[in-house]
């Protein structure tokens, strides 16, 4: 690899990384899908050594803090991102 940029592209891609990307995303509704999905959850609660559900989700933390308060927040909230 050449010098690193750190500027937003164009930017070196290792052969390997190169050729997994060129390689059929895998479906969310697949059963290929839920397999991984279960081996990162297991290995993260191993991770964090916990027993208590971990959840994983395309989103950043404010998706996560939005979810949160939607669904347990009875009257009133304010959520504030910036």
């Amino acid at each position: 690899m050449a010098k690193k940029l750190f500027i937003p592209g164009p930017v070196d891609v290792a052969d390997d990384v190169a050729a997994q990307m060129s390689v059929p995303m895998v479906g969310h509704r697949s059963k290929e899908y839920a397999q991984m999905h279960k081996r990162c959850v297991n290995g993260l609660k191993e991770v964090l050594m916990t027993e208590n559900s971990v959840f994983i989700g395309p989103m950043s933390s404010s998706g996560w803090m939005e979810a949160a308060v939607r669904n347990l927040v009875g009257k009133k909230a304010l959520h504030a991102v910036n």
